[in-house]
């Protein structure tokens, strides 16, 4: 165990379940090297603080994110976190997602907390239009000049900000081949799972157990492209196709709905399940025959991570941080994003070809093993840290004798 003992590190996110999930892998890595972890964020809609505490053992602290915009919830907000920040004087923040690590690194700056980590996750921002993508990107620009460290989840996303120079080159930095935390191949492990539970869990849905399955795992919003998924698959039955899909996620954001329309399709067809049980999410993958992610943008999607560690062939956009995701024609297949025509023909090609599906599904899980593995991102991680107060603290000491 390295002596971190005294090193006391917060977490800030604007929901519990980027901190339950997206972290699992950090936190007791961290605790393990001595660090004292503690979190931040607002109530969830399915994850609660509760859970995060005895699933981490660790403190966590309620403030009041939102999502939106909303600049007197922002300002009493901002309040809140600076005034925690002041009690409990943490020696690094690692602030993500947009409202709470605006907020977060803002009243960090104002209490000059040591290390500020800005862990970009995505950006959210990249199709929105004239002033309010001028708006968001002083957003992002501020955000990293205040922050020591800038933190992307992968390529194409520090691709967008050097582009548009929104934060310096030297604070860039990306864990290891990308991803938040890497994904646990010896937990997704196909192996893992008997063909007699792969029957049962058919047969609870009423999915005959010799039907393909087409699988879909995240938040029921546009933004994860859901309604492009819903005209596909309306293509797809037209050319009579037996198979299921099935939705794993909640319906959270109301800024974000589907239309009304789209999800009294989904609540309708026959072949289509909704499955909101995405706390346990990993029970479904067995299951799945091919993955769908047609989302508009990520930081980098952990659930194709997850897909391909089963062997299962994944399908997902080219959208920002999709396109990291998969290798395109050896870990899955990749279409531009918003063409629900090729999302269709690419899950009919998975459809009529088992050979295929076979082969990506197992050299998705190679690549995974290869590249994902989360220790490397968590030593990558606990290495910034290190490296960052080194630095700094060599250069104090040369400006203490420099000032001799």
């Amino acid at each position: 165990m390295k002596s971190n003992t005294a090193k006391k590190l917060l977490f800030i996110t604007t929901v519990p379940e980027t901190i339950f999930f997206g972290l699992e892998e950090q936190i007791p890595y961290l605790l393990e090297q001595g660090y004292d972890v503690s979190a931040v964020c607002s109530k969830g809609s399915w994850i609660t603080i509760s859970d995060i505490n005895v699933k981490y053992g660790i403190k966590a602290y309620l403030v009041e994110f939102k999502r939106i915009i909303s600049p007197i919830h922002d300002f009493f907000s901002l309040l809140h976190i600076t005034a925690l920040l002041f009690f409990l004087r943490p020696d690094i923040i690692h602030a993500s997602t947009p409202k709470a690590a605006l907020l977060s690194i803002i009243a960090a700056s104002i209490t000059r907390i040591p290390l500020r980590i800005y862990h970009n996750r995505g950006i959210v921002y990249q199709d929105y239009k004239s002033i309010a993508k001028i708006f968001w990107h002083s957003i992002e620009k501020t955000l990293c000049f205040l922050s020591h460290i800038v933190i992307v989840n992968s390529a194409s996303n520090r691709r967008y900000l050097q582009k548009y120079n929104l934060c310096p080159i030297a604070k860039l930095h990306m864990l290891g081949s990308g991803s938040s935390h890497g994904i646990d191949y010896v937990k997704f492990n196909p192996s893992n799972v008997t063909i007699s539970e792969k029957e049962n869990l058919k047969q609870s849905l009423n999915i005959p157990k010799d039907k393909v399955v087409y699988g879909f795992v995240g938040r029921i919003v546009k933004d994860k492209g859901i309604m492009d998924l819903a005209e596909a698959w309306k293509t797809l039955l037209k050319k009579n196709i037996d198979a299921h899909l099935i939705l794993v996620g909640p319906i959270t954001e109301p800024r974000d709905n589907i239309p009304s329309d789209c999800l009294k399709y989904l609540n309708t067809t026959p072949t289509i399940h909704f499955c909101s049980d995405a706390k346990n999410a990993r029970k479904y993958y067995p299951i799945f025959n091919v993955f769908v992610h047609p989302s508009y943008r990520e930081g980098f999607p952990n659930v194709v991570l997850e897909a391909g560690a089963m062997e299962i062939p994944v399908i997902t956009t080219d959208a920002l941080g999709c396109i990291d995701s998969v290798v395109d024609g050896v870990t899955g297949l990749i279409y531009k994003t918003g063409d629900c025509k090729a999302l269709a023909n690419l899950m009919f090609k998975l459809y009529v070809d088992p050979v295929l599906r076979k082969k990506l599904g197992k050299q998705a899980r190679e690549h995974i093993i290869q590249y994902y593995d989360p220790m490397i991102l968590c030593k990558s991680l606990s290495s910034l840290i290190d490296n960052y107060g080194n630095e700094h603290q060599s250069a104090r000491i040369q400006q203490k004798n420099g000032a001799k």
